[in-house]
């Protein structure tokens, strides 16, 4: 059998004086304060993938997954669907005001929402990802435009992929 230790089990071969440390501590100091500021919180990208468009588009989705893969056949029905969500779902989704939820912070208009669309369909060649758009900006900013699928996915399209996406 295994006697038992007669002293303590050390894990460092000696102890550490007290400069090393202070020195440790300033390091990590100082590569916390050099390293907080490193990197951008949110790149354009995330911020239109977590905007109102893809929040907008991701309603007009589970509208059509309730629907058999319809989306609203009109702006009253999609209306109706959003306010009929329990207030949970419409807090976590930013729902508060219908008409600024569903306008665009870019160009300050209504998205345009079209309605009645087979989001079961793939539609390769145009579409966004090969899925239908359901909802875009109607003008965006900078000359591009804010384009959405069923799936909430968002791209900033300039109008030559417009024009290819929305056809």
């Amino acid at each position: 059998m295994f006697a038992p230790l007669s002293r303590p089990f050390v894990v460092f071969p000696y102890q550490p004086d007290r400069r090393w440390t202070l020195g440790a501590l300033a390091c990590l100091v100082v590569g916390t304060l050099v390293c907080g500021g490193c990197g951008s919180s949110n790149s354009p990208e995330d911020t239109i993938q977590d905007g109102g468009l893809a929040a907008v588009a991701r309603l007009y989705g589970e509208y059509a997954l309730q629907h058999d893969g319809m989306g609203p056949a009109s702006e009253s029905d999609f209306r109706q669907f959003l306010q009929g969500l329990p207030q949970g779902q419409r807090d976590a989704m930013g729902i508060g005001d219908l008409e600024s939820f569903l306008k665009s912070p870019r160009d300050n208009k209504a998205y345009t929402i079209v309605y009645g669309v087979d989001t079961k369909e793939p539609s390769p060649g145009n579409g966004l990802e090969d899925f239908p758009v359901v909802a875009y900006e109607q003008e965006g900013r900078d000359g591009k435009r804010l384009v959405a699928n069923a799936f909430g996915f968002v791209a900033d399209l300039a109008p030559d992929e417009f024009n290819r996406a929305t056809q």
